[in-house]
């Protein structure tokens, strides 16, 4: 090569493009969040509960903001989402409360979300709690009349009274028809939550929150270091992170990758191994537990005549 000349340049490596980068770089953030706890899944309700049910259990874990007056997300009067530190925690005063979080919340769990739209594509709710519980004791009311009107032997003032205290009955639970979560009950003595948006301090801490809606991720992130604020600007730029795929998976069938056969059989035989160690060390130790109390009575003088009695014995 000539003095002076150039050095041939190398082709670029043919490989995915900065997007494609970019959004598989953001699927392992996102992954890696919901594994780690460090971000949250929107609770949802499996059947035969409804969408707006209380957690049964692990309460602790809800996700609804303000649902039930108890949760880790909460929306402010001002219009913020807010976290809290771990656990769920009961509504502040300036909360907005489950009751207005009620709608958002029917619209959400009762329409079919759009495969590539935010919280816009969501469809108009088909039913409301108050609707299903209403036609839900229409029906009752009828089947009620229609029963105990192809009943001959009952007399007819009998079938008005049943009717009659049928009526009372639903009458009382109309009254009573989601009290527990229209109601809101607020921690009157904790004090407000922050808003770090707006600039307002509160006797409560929190961090902002940012709902990610779009399919299949569906995710709850929690804002609280520098990190999560790249990965939630880089999301309302319109960043979409790569698809959850089932290829390069580990495998469970035939013994292998997760666990499997050979593994387990290790754990088995060293448990079987380790159990072995400790029954032969415990009998070692209440051998040499017995001869130094044996060696103590004989210094006491007492350890003949113990022998002696044992010898007599056999």
């Amino acid at each position: 090569m000539a003095s002076g000349s150039k050095p041939p340049t190398c082709p670029a490596p043919s490989g995915s493009s900065p997007d494609t980068q970019m959004g598989e770089h953001l699927r392992r953030q996102l992954q890696e969040g919901k594994r780690s706890g460090r971000y949250w899944s929107i609770t949802t309700m499996p059947q035969p509960f409804a969408a707006w049910s209380p957690l049964p259990s692990h309460q602790e874990k809800e996700t609804r903001p303000c649902h039930c007056s108890i949760s880790r997300v909460h929306k402010l009067r001002c219009g913020h989402l807010v976290a809290v530190a771990r656990e769920a925690e009961q509504c502040a005063q300036n909360c907005v409360g489950s009751s207005a979080m009620m709608p958002d919340l029917i619209r959400l769990h009762t329409s079919t979300p759009s495969p590539s739209s935010e919280a816009e594509g969501y469809s108009e709710p088909r039913s409301s709690p108050n609707e299903i519980y209403e036609n839900n004791v229409l029906a009752l009311r009828q089947y009620a009349v229609t029963f105990l009107g192809v009943r001959e032997d009952i007399p007819l003032d009998d079938q008005l009274q049943a009717v009659a205290r049928a009526n009372a009955h639903l009458a009382i639970l109309n009254r009573v028809n989601f009290k527990h979560q229209l109601n809101d009950r607020l921690d009157l003595v904790g004090g407000d939550f922050g808003c770090q948006e707006c600039r307002v301090e509160g006797h409560r801490p929190s961090v902002p929150v940012y709902h990610y809606r779009r399919d299949p991720w569906h995710v709850i992130i929690p804002i609280r270091n520098e990190e999560d604020q790249t990965l939630v600007r880089r999301l309302k730029d319109g960043t979409t992170p790569s698809r959850p795929s089932n290829k390069g998976r580990n495998h469970v069938q035939a013994g292998r990758g997760r666990g499997g056969k050979a593994r387990s059989f290790d754990r088995l035989l060293g448990g079987r191994i380790t159990k072995q160690r400790v029954e032969e060390k415990e009998r070692v130790l209440g051998r040499m537990k017995e001869e130094e109390l044996m060696e103590s009575l004989e210094g006491m003088g007492i350890g003949s005549v113990l022998t002696e009695n044992s010898k007599m014995e056999k």
